[in-house]
């Protein structure tokens, strides 16, 4: 039965889709097609699978994409692994294992970690599956210094004036809303600009500072060598002021350089190569690469089939994104779900299988914010185009499993996510209205190291766990 056959859909108001032009011709033809899904229950698409199998078992398969900075190989699938057992241990030992999941002939070995859980309180044996999207390499020494502090200060210059003119439309679920910049928004984007005026008032300094002691340098080699120990006794009872001045300014500009070149070119290059890729960029060859890479696994993982009945492989899919690897995830499952619903006809039920989509550290209201093209809401066209091929804030019955985000006051990359759900004080609230739950998590509390201090939190296990179970909103309330 498809959903304009279904009651309880006839009874809803359907959303308009934009008929501005070539947009309203692209919309036409993607809602078209989210229209003639089934509704949550009525058919094959946005249905979740049970554990019904002959076996008595279900089978599910977790995907976590790493963040900005340097990750070892599997060290981002081991930690969630450690994070499951950390919630629950496990009836055995978790196992590394390689496997082949398409039956392709070109197709790679793919690694995983595996963990079974006994069945209990109902439930049936549950073997989890994890596989990570690995994209590290991808971007390893492709940005310069100044191409990574030229980002960060565009992004926060662009901000202010974004914040103080109150002026942010973003195009989600079929129209553009007016949002209002967060609070505190101006504060940390002052702080970020004073930090990077700072840098260059310490490098003026130290240039004014070292062009005077070159100058004595050059005085001091003038000097006969018979009178240098008088000399040199002079400049040192004269100018010891100024020369400890001067040794503590570069000793400072040092430290300071190395503390941001370290987190320039170590972390925020990596959010610049991929999230600047928004704009007219020399990086989007990059990004395109790094969402072929995790866009392969997620095919895979729901293209795998059970080698003796045939039937998928997984009952159900969760997906983990920790600060970028959160924005990587985001775009993957947008990818996955136009791949199954505009090229494979909805058979792989990408939309109903995904159990839970789990962010934490993340950064996407910021990318929102501060680092995607703003156009005018008279001349919208570039960023409705855009935001048709994010299915995650086109339809809420694409969206009907949880996303959860995890955050911290005290990480300054992470905070709730507001920028992907229609505002609550808007006229007409969808009735399907399907919010991101955002929660603080206790465990991440130390400034600034808090960003990775939620992979040992019982946060982030709780809701691992969870995911476990079938999606539904209703039944399966936020733990």
């Amino acid at each position: 039965m498809s959903r304009k056959d279904d009651p309880k859909a006839s009874q809803e108001p359907e959303t308009t889709p934009p008929t501005v032009g070539a947009v309203g011709f692209i919309s036409s033809l993607v809602y078209g097609a989210t229209s003639q899904l089934p509704a949550p229950g009525a058919g094959s698409v946005g249905v979740p699978l049970t554990a019904s199998r002959s076996t008595g078992r279900r089978t599910i398969a977790c995907m976590v994409t790493h963040g900005m900075g340097q990750q070892v190989p599997f060290e981002t699938a081991a930690s969630i692994a450690e994070a499951f057992v950390r919630g629950r241990p496990p009836q055995s030992k978790p196992q590394a294992n390689r496997v082949r999941l398409s039956t392709a002939p070109d197709s790679e070995l793919v690694s995983r970690m595996e963990l079974i859980y006994a069945a209990q309180n109902g439930e049936p044996e549950t073997h989890v599956h994890i596989y990570e999207g690995y994209w590290a390499p991808l971007t390893e020494g492709k940005i310069t210094y100044v191409q990574a502090l030229s980002f960060l200060f565009s992004g926060a210059w662009s901000g202010i004036v974004t914040t103080i003119t109150r002026k942010f439309d973003r195009w989600i679920f079929g129209r553009m809303y007016d949002l209002p910049p967060k609070k505190h928004t101006l504060f940390i984007l002052v702080a970020v600009l004073l930090v990077l005026a700072a840098g260059l008032l310490l490098a003026f300094l130290c240039g004014v500072e070292l062009t005077h002691f070159y100058a004595s340098l050059k005085n001091l080699a003038k000097q006969p060598l018979l009178q240098l120990p008088a000399y040199l006794e002079i400049i040192f009872l004269t100018h010891w002021r100024g020369l400890i001045r001067t040794a503590l300014l570069v000793v400072i500009a040092f430290i300071y350089r190395y503390f941001l070149n370290l987190f320039v070119i170590e972390y925020l290059g990596d959010v610049a190569i991929y999230v600047s890729s928004y704009k007219v960029s020399a990086f989007e060859e990059i990004r395109n690469a790094i969402q072929k890479k995790v866009v392969t696994v997620g095919q895979q993982i729901f293209q795998a089939a059970d080698p003796v009945t045939g039937a998928p492989l997984y009952d159900g899919v969760i997906f983990v994104g920790h600060s970028l690897g959160s924005v990587v995830t985001y775009d993957l499952i947008n990818a996955l779900i136009v791949w199954d619903t505009q090229g494979c006809s909805g058979q792989h039920n990408v939309v109903g299988r995904i159990h839970r989509f789990i962010t934490f550290g993340s950064p996407l209201d910021k990318t929102a914010f501060l680092f995607r093209n703003q156009t005018s809401k008279d001349h919208h066209y570039r960023e409705a185009m855009a935001g048709l091929m994010q299915a995650l804030v086109l339809d809420y019955n694409l969206r009907p499993f949880l996303w959860v985000n995890l955050f911290s006051h005290a990480d300054i990359v992470s905070g709730a996510l507001e920028y992907y759900d229609t505002p609550t004080t808007s006229r007409q609230l969808l009735p399907n209205r399907n919010p991101i739950r955002s929660k603080t998590d206790p465990s991440a509390w130390i400034p600034l190291y808090a960003h990775i201090q939620y992979w040992k939190g019982k946060a982030l296990s709780r809701q691992l766990l969870a995911g476990l179970a079938p999606s539904d909103v209703h039944s399966n309330p936020f733990p």
